[in-house]
């Protein structure tokens, strides 16, 4: 069991969930999600992650003792499938961060001490329970108003093609990809699983002081669908359907394109690239933190050096070698996601079982 001061409010646990998904989400996630399939898979896409987050906040009890619900055997498996999604996660992160720091950042710098620069800032973040809630409830307000005008900027400045791309002669001209709107489904509940809705409720939190009032994770799913909705409605208006094969990062594109009023800042592009790079390094130091925390949901102390140790090899050795990255959102998609449900599964029988006996 856990001290009352080990315990986080599920304000500050929403802040977590926002902070960490709003940098990976709007640069690598929104550019599949363009055109109106996509805006129809991030909206039916939340609302399927959202009930799935509800039966999960069913189930807190079991992710925070696994040995105690399933046994000692089942829960050295989930702590290991929890466990090997982290360390991959990580990999891949360290990877993309080390190549996107070298393009609009500092050119010249070998992407491998970027990376390595990338890791030690994530690992030098706070390891406590508490003060990582208190982090993120701080950096989501600031992160949250600045981000959200940069980006209504660049809704406004795009105004003419919104028009033109979403308008009622352009409806008419275009069919609809029924097959491609199903697949934008699966993939936005895909990359919603794992430490979106999982990992997250190992934490103990502290329960609503009004009893009728039910918390979860779905407020904070909602708001993260709207920024992604508003992030592939800008990359479409800007690019159509072929953001996802740009080489370059296409919503840094399109905020190189806003104008401040005035005109005296014009890298607006810098400003919004260190909010989402802000909320990676604490994404990165999220993985580092759960990879230890679940660790000890199973009675084993690591503690989080090594899985920063296997991030960084993943991100930059390991990644040269086999190329492992590209087969990621396919291992989301066709690996974690159907292996996320049969857990939740699991768990709810577990749970009702464990009643049974009462």
């Amino acid at each position: 069991m856990f001290a009352e001061n080990n315990r986080i409010s599920w304000s500050q646990m929403h802040c977590q969930c926002l902070l960490a998904a709003l940098g990976m989400g709007l640069i690598w996630g929104i550019p599949e999600f363009t055109g109106r399939e996509g805006a129809v898979g991030i909206l039916i896409g939340g609302i399927l992650l959202v009930l799935w987050s509800g039966i999960l906040r069913r189930q807190m009890t079991v992710f925070r003792d696994p040995i105690r619900y399933l046994g000692k055997v089942p829960a050295w498996l989930i702590a290991g499938i929890w466990e090997s999604y982290l360390v991959l996660t990580g990999g891949w992160l360290v990877g993309k961060v080390g190549h996107l720091a070298g393009e609009y950042l500092v050119s010249g710098v070998p992407e491998t001490l970027l990376s390595l620069i990338f890791v030690l800032a994530a690992l030098g973040g706070s390891h406590h329970v508490q003060a990582r809630g208190r982090l993120a409830q701080i950096s989501w307000g600031v992160a949250a108003w600045l981000g959200g005008i940069l980006l209504l900027l660049a809704a406004v400045q795009n105004s003419p093609s919104l028009e033109m791309v979403w308008g009622d002669q352009h409806l008419e001209t275009t069919g609809f990809d029924w097959k491609r709107s199903v697949k934008s489904i699966g993939k936005y509940v895909a990359y919603g699983s794992g430490i979106g809705l999982m990992t997250w409720l190992t934490v103990q939190v502290r329960d609503s002081k009004e009893k009728r009032k039910k918390e979860g994770l779905a407020p904070a799913i909602g708001q993260l669908s709207l920024w992604f909705l508003t992030g592939a409605v800008l990359l479409t208006v800007n690019f159509g359907t072929d953001a996802t094969t740009m080489n370059t990062c296409p919503i840094l594109e399109v905020m190189a394109g806003v104008e401040l009023p005035g005109g005296f800042l014009r890298r607006v592009d810098l400003i919004f690239l260190s909010i989402l790079l802000f909320s990676l390094v604490f994404l990165l130091g999220s993985i580092f933190f759960y990879s230890s925390y679940v660790a000890d949901r199973i009675h084993i102390s690591i503690g989080r050096l090594p899985s920063a140790i296997l991030c960084f090899l993943l991100g930059t050795t390991a990644q040269e070698q086999w190329n492992w990255s590209r087969q990621y959102p396919k291992m989301l998609s066709r690996v974690y996601l159907p292996v996320c449900l049969m857990m939740t599964v699991c768990a709810a029988w577990a749970r009702r079982k464990s009643y049974g006996k009462r």
